[in-house]
């Protein structure tokens, strides 16, 4: 072959790389990994974010409810309430 001519062929090498149709293959089971956990992921998140938000509130009960009977037991100094 003429050296020249040997310019325009593409050379072999030893590196190796990914086909496209081999990535497209890889994303595409990742996206449907994604798609598949992502729902359950989210949930989940809103079950710990209402627990949460439930255990906040019973908290604040609570705090009030000792408020209120610290207010009434202050009122009845020197008493007895049961009377």
């Amino acid at each position: 072959m003429n050296k020249s001519h040997d310019k325009c062929l593409p050379q072999k090498s030893d590196k190796s790389a990914f086909t496209l149709a081999e990535v497209l293959i890889t994303l595409g089971i990742i996206g449907v990994v994604a798609a598949m956990t992502l729902p359950a992921i989210v949930h989940n998140y809103k079950n710990r974010k209402l627990k949460q938000n439930l255990r906040n509130f019973i908290q604040q009960c609570h705090r009030q409810s000792k408020c209120q009977k610290s207010k009434t037991n202050l009122h009845f100094i020197g008493q007895n309430p049961r009377e």
